[in-house]
């Protein structure tokens, strides 16, 4: 019923007759594999009702001739193609309808042990695709924060993982999340500060700032902050138009950029990254 996707995780569990040789490294599926299906009729069985499918039913632009069984229509149209009911689980989770939060968390689980490419996002507002768990475990830790970083963070990761994946708004929402994050303690008092400003702001002064990245007898240099956002800022080749005709940005080069603004934003939230007055 559906391709693999050719990317590969290493699972946790193994099969008892394997246990004891190296970690499995499994394919994951992408669409709904055969195994899926009976799993995801039992979610829908349980948790949807007539309401929630026909509010996806009309953010799909799908029609309805009527609003009741519209779970059962929903679901007609879901089993013939996998592209499909992907749509309508994210389409789901994005809805404002109040059905029941354990739902989201069932599928969650469901999509993580049937082996998924797909996974529910860290807010449970939509599908994006799986990605290292230690990395899904930090953007989880920094998106559960306040704070305009976090909010476009929130943003980069749903552009570059989400269902339909745009990698130039990821990379600008990733370039904000840095700028939001380093602009109060590397350029406090420029209001329109942009990620370039600010690298501008550490190389006129790089012994103004440190970071925790020290050997114990001195603080660490701004060095590695500054590679990584400089990196970011002028991997972004289409964030201005000019006489040339503008190259996006590619999928590789957003994934770089995205990750590179969650360990950013990360550092400078845990405030690792901090001003030494005396700078000279």
């Amino acid at each position: 019923m559906s391709g693999l996707w050719n990317n590969l995780c290493v699972t946790e569990w193994q099969r008892l007759s394997l246990r004891g040789s190296e970690p499995v490294e499994e394919v994951l599926f992408d669409g709904i594999p055969g195994h899926l299906v009976a799993p995801l009729e039992a979610w829908w069985a349980t948790w949807l009702n007539d309401e929630a499918a026909a509010t996806v039913a009309l953010k799909l632009r799908f029609t309805l001739q009527s609003s009741t069984g519209a779970k059962h229509w929903l679901r007609q149209l879901c089993i013939v193609n996998d592209e499909t009911y992907l749509d309508v689980l994210d389409g789901l989770l994005s809805t404002g309808q109040p059905w029941h939060f354990a739902g989201r968390l069932a599928l969650q689980d469901l999509l993580t042990q049937a082996g998924s490419v797909w996974a529910v996002s860290a807010d449970f507002s939509s599908l994006q695709k799986r990605v290292a768990p230690e990395l899904t475990s930090l953007v989880s830790e920094i998106v559960s924060g306040e704070g305009s970083a976090a909010q476009h963070l929130t943003r980069a990761w749903s552009e570059l993982y989400g269902r339909s994946p745009d990698p130039s708004k990821a990379c600008a929402e990733a370039i904000k999340a840095m700028e939001a994050a380093a602009a109060p303690v590397i350029s406090p008092e420029n209001l329109k500060a942009t990620l370039g400003t600010i690298n501008a702001d550490i190389r006129a002064k790089p012994s103004k700032f440190q970071t925790v990245l020290g050997d114990g007898n001195a603080a660490g240099s701004i060095e590695p902050v500054l590679a990584l956002m400089d990196a970011a800022w002028k991997a972004q080749v289409d964030r201005h138009a000019g006489i040339n005709p503008t190259v996006p940005v590619s999928a590789e080069q957003a994934q770089m950029i995205v990750s590179a603004a969650v360990i950013v934003v990360h550092w400078f939230a845990l405030g690792s990254v901090t001003v030494v007055e005396d700078g000279a």
